[in-house]
Formats: structure tokens, C-alpha cells, sequence
């Protein structure tokens, strides 16, 4: 009888690349979930922080925000019987309230092209140039890079707190958001952040600079003024143009 012998199939071993090329998808793999465990933990842990400890102070309370005002004192003319500015009286801040509409519109304008050129866009943050500014503060690339909007930076005067650091910053952004929110009027915001900003020499407010820097009254300053003003801000200490 013939016999018939049968071959046994070899199996092919699973090519080289194809056997890294898993172990890759499997590192990766584990490596996303991970990072996506982690992401989830670290989200839950910052929504309890913001709860319980960011949104009880988010409140500002504008309609009674306490600022320090100069107190002017007049005297009658014996001649005749007109009233003059006799002195004036303040301490550490020089400070004249104006109302939005005695503003110059330069003056407004100045300060939205210097200091925050979407504020009229934005609900009180502006989350590119505030993500920019975390990525440059972490990286340390340019310490220069500014987040604040003129909201923020409303808050910062009001509120007058000097730490840098992370809880301060969150405590800034959510105030902001919730302060858009209540007032929601960029006019009013603009109106009290030229009134509580400082420029300098102890002068707080476009009022006062307008009076210190050029001895005249706010409504009556030029466009090259307003911009001077505006500008000072940046660095009051430096941009003085009594010093410099």
C-alpha cells in the first residue's frame, strides 16, 4: 500500500515590524488612558476647589466699593461773593470721581487699544491671551506676556490684592466673569476702571492724572494727551512724564 505522508504546515512567525509595531499601539494605548484617568481626576478635583473655595468670594459688590476720594474745600470771595477751590485734601491717593460721559472718547479709546483691544467682545476674560499667558508663565519664555483684561484689572484695584499666585488668578477670572455678568455694561466697567486705576505721583483716576500731568480738567485734554495717560499705566513709575 502507498502511504501518503502528510506535511505538516509550518505557521509563519508574525513579521518583526508588525510584532513592534503592537507593542507601540499597546504603550500608547495605556499611555492615553492613563493620561485621560488622570485628566478626569485632576478636572473633578479643580470643579470641588472652584466650588468650595473660588465661587463663595466670586462677588464683587461695585455699588459700594469704599474708594478713597479728595475732598475739595471752597471759600467765598468777600468782593465779590463768587465761590473759589480754596484747597484741596488727600492722603496717599488723589482721587476725582468723572462720570462716563465727561470722559473723552480719545481717552476711552486710548485705553481700549492699549490695554484690553477686545474688551467689547469678550465676558470679561479673554481665555486665548489668559491661556497664552499660563503657557508663557509655566514655560518661562516671556514673563512680560499680560492676560488681564481692563475687567480684571478693574477687580485687581478694587480689591487690591498683590500676591502673584495661582488661587489669586482664579479668584481675578472668576470675579471678572461674574462681575460682566451683574453690571453687564462695558460702559459702566470702563467708567470705574478710569476712576480707580493709578497713574502715578498719587493720582487715581483719569481725573486726577488729567490734573496733575497737565493742570487742566479731563474733558479738556488733547488726543497726543489722552494717549500720554492712557499709556502711563503700563508703568506708572517709569512712563511719569514729570520724572521722565
Amino acid at each position: 500500500m502507498a502511504t501518503t505522508k502528510r506535511r505538516r504546515k509550518k505557521r509563519r512567525k508574525p513579521n518583526i515590524f508588525f510584532r513592534i509595531f503592537h507593542s507601540l499601539l499597546l504603550i500608547v494605548f495605556t499611555l492615553v488612558l492613563m493620561g485621560l484617568i488622570c485628566a478626569a481626576c485632576c478636572g473633578m478635583a479643580f470643579a470641588y476647589y472652584v466650588r468650595d473655595y473660588i465661587l463663595p468670594n466670586a462677588d464683587v459688590p461695585i455699588d459700594n466699593i469704599g474708594l478713597n476720594m479728595t475732598s475739595i474745600i471752597y471759600a467765598q470771595d468777600p468782593d465779590t461773593g463768587n465761590y473759589y477751590e480754596y484747597e484741596t485734601l488727600y492722603g496717599s491717593e488723589n482721587r476725582t470721581w468723572v462720570d462716563f460721559e465727561d470722559i473723552p472718547q480719545d481717552l476711552k479709546d486710548a485705553f481700549v487699544a492699549i490695554e484690553d483691544k477686545e474688551f467689547y467682545t469678550h465676558k470679561g476674560v479673554y481665555w486665548r491671551r489668559t491661556f497664552g499667558a499660563a503657557l508663557a508663565w509655566i514655560t518661562g519664555d516671556d514673563d512680560s506676556y499680560g492676560g488681564s483684561t481692563i475687567t480684571q484689572q478693574l477687580i485687581k484695584n478694587i480689591k487690591d490684592e498683590k500676591e502673584v499666585s495661582v488661587k489669586r488668578k482664579l479668584n481675578e477670572i472668576f470675579r471678572a466673569l461674574e462681575l460682566e455678568k451683574k453690571v453687564n455694561n462695558k460702559d459702566r466697567i470702563l467708567e470705574l476702571y478710569m476712576n480707580t486705576v493709578y497713574f502715578g505721583s498719587r493720582a487715581y483716576g483719569v481725573a486726577a492724572a488729567a490734573e496733575t500731568y497737565f493742570g487742566k480738567d479731563v474733558s479738556d485734554l488733547t488726543l497726543a494727551e489722552c494717549a500720554l495717560v492712557a499709556g502711563v499705566t503700563n508703568n506708572p513709575s517709569q512712563f511719569n512724564p514729570l520724572l521722565h
